[in-house]
């Protein structure tokens, strides 16, 4: 800045946004039309943006690791359900999470978090609650986002016994879901046929049901919906951590408990 003369006047970000109120609908029409993959390529770009510029994973300077990556590559799982039934999955890639081993990285944790992004939605809505817009999505693009968390979920449930991070995605428009399935869902599914699975469905005692929680849609062309996409991609990078802790506690404990019934067995036969 030159000295004595006066601060340049700099545009907010607002100033760029779009209003929705100004969108004709030639432009609407226009904007739920767009390839799916245009879709795809905006959030990848958005993950990138936070993993890799909003996120620090070498506070001290030296490579972490682990390190939370975008996954670029979508991940097609086949699975079976009641007895022979083979379903198929596909996802549009997501967040992963990479270890450093033996001089390369490799995928260590590919489901931190699925993407499952779509082209249509019927329209565009104004909420009185939050008073913003939001789109109107059919009903079997949710159907298809479970179907996504269920395959993936039975087929990695080591890995995802906590449940299913999804961000479904259509447009500019984003929310986050998370799936978390009951203690008896997988003998629900492993059930040998459909009258099976009805029996274990209707016993009161078992807990067949899957959890959706949810949030409302945020609009990334709103500077407050990316703020609020930030921060929900990094609080669940933070429950991944929280609950990777709280294993590797119990998963102490338990070995220090083996052990101490080891010394046991030893002083019970020295006597």
């Amino acid at each position: 800045m030159i000295q004595g003369s006066s601060s340049p006047v700099l545009r907010s970000s607002s100033e760029f946004e779009a209003d929705w109120y100004d969108v004709d609908e030639d432009e609407h029409e226009s904007r739920r039309s767009k390839p799916e993959e245009v879709t795809v390529h905006l959030v990848r770009c958005l993950l990138q943006c936070v993993l890799n510029l909003c996120l620090v994973q070498d506070a001290d300077g030296q490579r972490p690791e682990t390190e939370v990556q975008p996954r670029i590559e979508p991940k097609r799982v086949v699975t079976q359900v009641a007895g022979a039934v083979s379903i198929t999955a596909e996802d549009d890639g997501g967040v992963c999470r990479m270890r450093w081993l033996n001089n390369a990285w490799v995928m260590d944790n590919e489901y931190l978090v699925l993407l499952e992004a779509k082209r249509k939605f019927q329209g565009i809505q104004f909420d009185d609650k939050s008073g913003r817009y939001k789109p109107i999505v059919p009903t079997d693009n949710l159907a298809q986002c479970l179907g996504e968390a269920v395959i993936a979920w039975k087929e990695h449930q080591q890995l995802l016994r906590h449940g299913v991070f999804l961000v479904a995605a259509t447009n500019t428009f984003l929310r986050f879901i998370h799936f978390k399935f009951g203690r008896d869902y997988a003998e629900y599914l492993d059930a040998s046929d459909e009258a099976t699975q009805k029996h274990i469905a209707n016993d009161q005692d078992k807990d067949t049901f899957v959890y959706m929680h949810g949030t409302e849609w945020f609009n990334i062309q709103s500077r407050e919906g990316r703020q609020a996409v930030l921060c929900h991609i990094l609080a669940i990078l933070r429950w991944h951590d929280d609950h990777e802790l709280s294993r590797g506690r119990a998963s102490a404990e338990e070995d220090s408990d083996q052990d101490y019934d080891e010394d046991s067995m030893d002083m019970d036969g020295d006597d």
